[in-house]
């Protein structure tokens, strides 16, 4: 059966239709980049997916987070095009990018983020058949 998601910001509404288990809303404030996004309201439907078994069906883990300086990236790939690492601060700034080679099947690279200071991170993992973003925090 498909699912229903309704989203309304500032008096518009958008909604998502889909079958279960087979979306993904990211929700993000695209007009200022580091500002908080406020989100009022949000409602998941259809069953418990946890961050372990969301992060199991999306082939890609990062590990331990939070981290004291160094974490792995660990994803599935059905190619050997290389991926594009890109870590941002709170402000939007760019501390880190680089490229990273990847291969059919399971890839796992080791990041080095010591000399940053403690706090929390977006990343941005990227090529033409994935783009897997989320939190980081350094402790």
């Amino acid at each position: 059966t498909a699912s229903t998601a309704s989203y309304t910001s500032m008096g518009g509404a958008l909604t998502f239709t889909g079958v279960p288990d087979s979306m993904i809303v990211i929700i993000t404030s695209g007009y200022n980049p580091g500002s908080i996004l406020k989100v009022d309201d949000l409602s998941l439907t259809g069953g418990n997916v946890g961050l372990q078994e969301m992060a199991k069906k999306l082939g890609f883990k990062v590990y331990p987070n939070p981290t004291y300086g160094m974490f792995s990236l660990e994803w599935e790939s059905t190619t050997n095009e290389d991926v594009h690492f890109v870590l941002t601060d709170v402000t939007g700034k760019t501390v880190m990018s680089k490229e990273m080679g990847s291969s059919t099947g399971t890839n796992t690279k080791e990041v080095s983020i010591v000399d940053l200071p403690a706090g929390v991170y977006t990343y941005a993992l990227r090529n033409s058949q994935m783009n897997k973003i989320g939190k980081l925090v350094k402790e």
